[in-house]
């Protein structure tokens, strides 16, 4: 048998040139293409992720301005939630881990939520000792700048009289109840608002 010759030769070694370029090509296109199919699948799990996660415990309250009182009773611009999560307020700070049989006032507390504090209230007029040690509970077992006070007359925004409020600066979760749930709603509001400092704005 006779070996390609001259031309025939050459028109055989491009052939398989051809060939073997077409080969990486189709290779490198499918390689593309499961690359490109994978990301789309990334970005859309993340997207979906971000739409479907719940939303953070809580809720945001339109914060005040933090203006300094010269005492407790001084005049000054109402506050926009109950229990209060912003605005005026003297400039004395409390003692981490307190916990108040008598009622704060809010003018008293609020510079603790400015330094990123966390106040827990509870309102019960026929009483919640059972609630109360919970809330004691949940402060006593974290570190961190966190009170313990009655406040009469914790309502939510549409109206609804509460039991307890956990309060940051400019954002409540409200609660009537502790239960598994809503510690950990409890533990996931002080993790991501505690220890804000809010003197930068």
């Amino acid at each position: 048998m006779s070996r390609p010759k001259g031309r025939a030769k050459i028109v055989a070694e491009q052939k398989k040139l051809e060939e073997l370029a077409a080969r990486k090509a189709a290779q490198a296109k499918k390689k593309g293409i499961i690359v490109a199919l994978t990301a789309a699948g990334i970005v859309a799990a993340v997207g979906a992720a971000v739409v479907f996660a719940p939303p953070p415990p809580g809720i945001d309250v339109p914060a005040l301005p933090p203006s300094h009182l010269t005492s407790l009773t001084e005049p000054h611009i109402p506050y926009t939630s109950s229990p209060p999560s912003s605005g005026p307020h003297v400039g004395a700070g409390l003692p981490p881990g307190f916990d108040s049989p008598d009622p704060i006032p809010p003018e008293a507390y609020v510079h603790l939520l400015e330094d990123g504090g966390i106040v827990l209230t509870y309102d019960c007029p026929d009483g919640c000792e059972e609630l109360r040690a919970g809330l004691r509970r949940f402060m006593e077992e974290r570190a961190g700048r966190m009170v313990l006070t009655p406040y009469e007359g914790i309502v939510d925004p549409d109206g609804n009289a509460r039991r307890a409020a956990v309060v940051a600066w400019g954002r409540i979760l409200y609660l009537d109840e502790l239960n598994d749930d809503t510690l950990s709603d409890m533990e996931t509001f002080v993790s991501l608002y505690a220890g804000i400092d809010y003197h930068a704005g």
